[in-house]
């Protein structure tokens, strides 16, 4: 019988997290734990909005030229991916973003 790690990391991170957020929090105080995560996802949604249409517009100009898109799209892809982890709260999502 084949277990799955993925579910059991799913159910791990928000404990992880918790655990994240009390250790920050006693190292730096709970107002500025709130900020950093506050400071945190509002870069992800600037880093979302801005870099999401300048990939999406560097895509269209390479199928313009009738090159390959696929390293533009990867490119993407990551940055989506970095983005939306940076707007989860949470210090550990936010160091897998980096």
């Amino acid at each position: 019988m084949r277990i799955s790690l993925l579910p059991l990391l799913v159910l791990a991170l928000p404990l992880l997290e918790i655990a994240g957020f009390v250790v920050v929090g006693r190292q730096i105080g709970a107002l500025a734990t709130v900020g950093l995560v506050l400071a945190s996802s509002i870069a992800g949604s600037l880093l979302l909005r801005h870099q999401g249409f300048g990939v999406m517009a560097r895509v269209r100009a390479e199928m313009d030229a009738g090159r390959d898109p696929s390293s533009q799209l990867a490119h993407g892809a990551m940055i989506v991916l970095a983005a939306i982890l940076l707007i989860i709260p949470g210090f550990i999502t936010d160091i897998l973003a980096i």
